[in-house]
């Protein structure tokens, strides 16, 4: 991307990465639920430049053209079973066809137009996409979402080190030199990817691969009151993966793009495979805003850098034990306030964390230990 069309991707973003925000969940069944496509007929794209914030707070965004030639910011939406324009360009998509609700992951509820599909160009070679688009209300959101629909027909490569997507043959990456990490098995259900596998909490189910998760994954909530948990270390695959941010916003298991991005990641759509090579492209230091980031997310980054630096009142220093959090915003979402829990504790912290404007710094309010009946033990000092 240029840098004219990043700061343009920036002002779009701006309120898309809500902490547990994987772009739209849309109730259609696709009438394709599994990847046919031969990719060998297919006029693959040139290499995608990707943006710096993916993976880092941000969400994986890519420019892509229409046939007047405009180009826009879309979000690559693993978690999409259909590709969306944003509802400002309706003029550009001719009769509409009909409508159905969609709700995102916070409930909220809005009514999607039908249109028939337009062409969509990855530089100048054409993405195939489904016989229908939808439209949705993005607001300062992206211009538009890149689902499953057209996904499904690629084997592509996520090189979050080189900020590289690449359309690669499925033929090619059969080839005993290729070395592209681990392979998981791929299944698709209503038009989405999944993979068979331990979640980080240990249980065996079907996760979710989905690239619109901007922080490492989802859990399902279960009896948890919380918004979701913080872990400083986890293995998983056999391997040992640090400051893990995973969100439990209802019934939904999820590799997200935060923990996908600590990998060179292929996805052969077609060949119903997802390899991992890692590569630990996630700082554990990371604590600046990224673009599109959320005043919940770079607010839960802040508290737990303070923690791991042993700076944050009432909370035990090295503590490796999971980290249970529950948040909530002023209107402005420039205060913002957190509980933590440890898993096997009855009591709780509350923190309660301030900033001027969007992109400045927080700043540690007041710091205080309750019990779960919302009574106050512990009023404590901030250095």
């Amino acid at each position: 991307m240029t840098k004219e069309q990043m700061k343009s991707t920036k002002a779009r973003t701006g309120e898309t990465s809500r902490l547990w925000a994987y772009a739209v969940v849309v109730l259609i069944l696709l009438q394709c639920s599994c990847a046919t496509t031969t990719v060998r007929a297919i006029n693959l794209p040139a290499n995608v430049v990707i943006n710096k914030e993916a993976g880092h707070g941000g969400h994986l965004m890519v420019m892509l053209r229409l046939e007047s030639g405009e180009e826009l910011p879309f979000e690559v939406d693993t978690g999409s079973p259909v590709t969306f324009l944003d509802r400002s360009l309706e003029n550009k998509l001719g009769r509409r066809l009909g409508t159905m609700p969609v709700w995102n992951v916070s409930g909220d509820k809005q009514t999607s137009g039908i249109f028939k599909s337009i062409k969509l160009y990855s530089g100048k070679t054409p993405l195939i996409t489904a016989d229908h688009i939808q439209s949705y209300d993005f607001k300062q959101h992206p211009m538009g979402i890149l689902g499953m629909d057209c996904l499904r027909h690629y084997c592509i490569q996520l090189d979050f080190e080189a900020r590289a997507m690449r359309f690669l043959r499925p033929d090619r990456i059969q080839m005993p030199a290729v070395d592209l990490g681990k392979a998981f098995p791929l299944t698709f259900r209503d038009g989405k990817a999944f993979v068979r596998h331990r979640n980080f909490l240990g249980n065996t189910t079907d996760l979710l691969v989905d690239l619109g998760c901007n922080i490492d994954g989802l859990t399902e909530k279960g009896t948890n009151l919380f918004d979701g948990v913080y872990m400083q270390s986890c293995h998983w695959e056999g391997e040992k993966y640090l400051d893990l941010i995973i969100a439990s916003p209802g019934n939904t298991e999820a590799l997200g793009l935060r923990f996908l991005a600590r990998h060179m990641v292929t996805l052969d759509f077609p060949g119903h495979a997802l390899y991992l090579k890692r590569t630990d492209n996630v700082s554990t230091d990371e604590v600046g805003n990224a673009r599109g980031e959320s005043a919940r997310m770079s607010g839960l980054k802040f508290l737990l850098s303070r923690a791991r630096k042993a700076q944050l009142p009432g909370w035990p220093v090295n503590d490796e034990e999971p980290i249970y959090f529950r948040e909530k915003s002023s209107l402005d979402s420039q205060m913002v306030s957190f509980r933590f829990r440890e898993a096997d504790s009855f009591s709780l912290m509350s923190y309660e964390i301030s900033r001027t404007v969007e992109d400045t710094a927080w700043r540690l309010l007041k710091a205080w230990k309750v019990y779960e009946n919302g009574r106050t033990n512990e009023v404590l000092v901030i250095p």
